[in-house]
């Protein structure tokens, strides 16, 4: 349940911040930036959703881009992700400077992490700080994103995982919205680089839970816990190896 909602003026609303890092077990927070069709309100519970699903210790935070909250919107939606990018991206240098947290996690999900991305991939060396980026179901061009934002945004932070599915009926619209492929979409290829993790969970029955498959599903959400906890590498997770043509490697759920 959102109680209530109160808007405060920039300074004020980084000293809150920060005397809530610094007053946590965990001196830590993750940055939650939302998807297509999703009003305030619902980023809101779902922030505070993953924020207790994952027991995590630290402060969470989420950036609010103005989706237009309705299905049949969603090129109002991808005008919009693009204006936000550069407002993500100076949030995430606020948070980082203002708030001085140890460590910071970003966590995007579909239309949300094309912002997401491209404010990483414009930080530099900014970026460093950064532990772990999670890009659940991204909404993101696939040459785009390997020719020009995953070079740049991998190497602003410690760790960079994609979740992907088969299933994702949403991802299945936006490529023939866009004529394009998704990042997010491994019906049509994965997306594999040496220096990013890419976990397929199309095997854990994402179907039935739609697009936000990243916060409803148990094996992820322990996945995403053992990330942000402990930086586990794959092979120390409850994964199971795959290899595709040229050894690159990606990971799936091990059945239950």
């Amino acid at each position: 349940i959102l109680e209530r909602s109160e808007l405060l003026e920039d300074q004020a609303f980084f000293a809150t911040v920060r005397d809530a890092i610094a007053n946590c077990p965990a001196h830590d927070t993750f940055v939650f930036i939302h998807g297509y069709n999703v009003s305030f309100d619902q980023a809101a519970r779902r922030t505070a959703q993953i924020h207790h699903d994952l027991d995590f210790q630290g402060v969470p935070l989420f950036f609010s881009w103005p989706s237009r909250a309705d299905v049949k919107l969603y090129a109002g939606d991808r005008s919009e992700i693009g204006y936000s990018s550069e407002y993500i991206k100076q949030f995430l240098i606020d948070v980082i400077k203002r708030s001085a947290p140890g460590r910071i996690h970003v966590v995007a999900h579909s239309m949300g992490a094309e912002g997401a991305a491209r404010a990483i991939a414009a930080l530099g060396d900014q970026g460093k700080i950064i532990d772990q980026i999670i890009l659940a179901a991204p909404d993101i061009d696939v040459d785009v994103f390997r020719e020009q934002l995953a070079p740049r945004m991998v190497q602003a932070c410690q760790r960079t995982t994609l979740y992907c599915s088969r299933n994702d009926w949403a991802l299945l619209a936006s490529r023939a919205f866009n004529d394009s492929p998704r990042v997010g979409d491994s019906g049509y290829g994965l997306v594999v680089r040496d220096d990013m993790d890419t976990i397929d969970a199309s095997d854990i029955d994402t179907d039935l839970l739609g697009h936000s498959y990243y916060g409803d599903c148990l094996p992820i959400l322990r996945d995403v816990r053992l990330l942000l906890q402990r930086n586990l590498r794959p092979e120390q997770r409850e994964l199971q190896r795959a290899e595709m043509p040229g050894k690159l490697v990606y990971w799936l759920f091990r059945h239950q």
